[in-house]
């Protein structure tokens, strides 16, 4: 698929306001851009050329307004840290700036959150402090004193959705893949109370977020259910008035 043949699905799309996996299918046939019932290289490439993203679960809409999340990425001396690590595993990167201009808080400013299995989570933070950082566990309504060397550790399920277009910290296939929680994540992590706030500041952060970020509500309801936190997640959707292009 050319970039013009990219461009002109998109607008097909944006045209549509909403398009099924199936209804994509039948115009790539159409236009003779793909035979093969394996639409994902040409769905991704779609989505990486800033043309849709998959609001459902096999339902795409046009990017238009939205931007894609991206945390910063991770400094190099503390990438350099983790290059050290003798497993693999994943661990996700976020500023504390980058999380307070999404969630809008000021309140709580760490430095890095480093999402890991737990059962790595102290040799992790050895690893850590003998490279003069200051490890510490992110607990729900704790905001212990930090400084530019504190680094939070929390953790991370096998079924946590993570961005995985991450790079690794060196050559080997199994070495640590850098990469970042999606906004679906750090949603529910927020609508969980890991960050603090109360129910008028959940609000504005589900408006802000669902307004102005590509999402995909089908994950989002599905890490909720893993959180326990699936009605919570309907009733502050309800209260912000997005119901309709929630569940749309």
């Amino acid at each position: 698929m050319k970039h013009d043949d990219v461009i002109r699905i998109g607008s097909w799309i944006a045209h549509k306001g909403k398009v099924t996996k199936e209804e994509l299918r039948e115009r790539l046939r159409a236009e003779g851009l793909s035979s093969s019932s394996d639409l994902s290289p040409l769905i991704k490439r779609l989505i990486d050329e800033g043309q849709c993203f998959e609001h459902r679960d096999g339902v795409y809409l046009p990017m238009a307004e939205r931007v894609r999340f991206k945390p910063s990425e991770i400094d190099l001396p503390l990438e350099s840290v983790l290059s050290e690590l003798p497993f693999p595993v994943a661990v996700c990167p976020v500023s504390g700036y980058e999380l307070n201009r999404f969630l809008s808080l000021q309140s709580f400013s760490p430095r890095l959150i480093v999402y890991a299995p737990k059962v790595v989570h102290d040799e992790l933070a050895s690893l850590l402090a003998r490279h003069g950082y200051q490890p510490v566990a992110l607990r729900k309504g704790s905001t212990p004193y930090t400084n530019d060397m504190t680094v939070f550790l929390s953790g991370l399920h096998w079924r946590t959705p993570l961005d995985r277009r991450g790079k690794r910290l060196y050559a080997s296939a199994d070495s640590p893949l850098i990469c970042a929680p999606t906004i679906e994540k750090l949603l529910i992590d927020c609508l969980s109370g890991d960050f603090g706030g109360d129910d008028a500041m959940f609000e504005e952060i589900f408006r802000n977020a669902l307004r102005q970020y590509a999402y995909n509500a089908s994950t989002l309801e599905r890490y909720a259910k893993d959180r326990s936190k699936e009605e919570r997640l309907k009733t502050i959707v309800a209260k912000s008035g997005l119901e309709k292009e929630f569940y749309d």
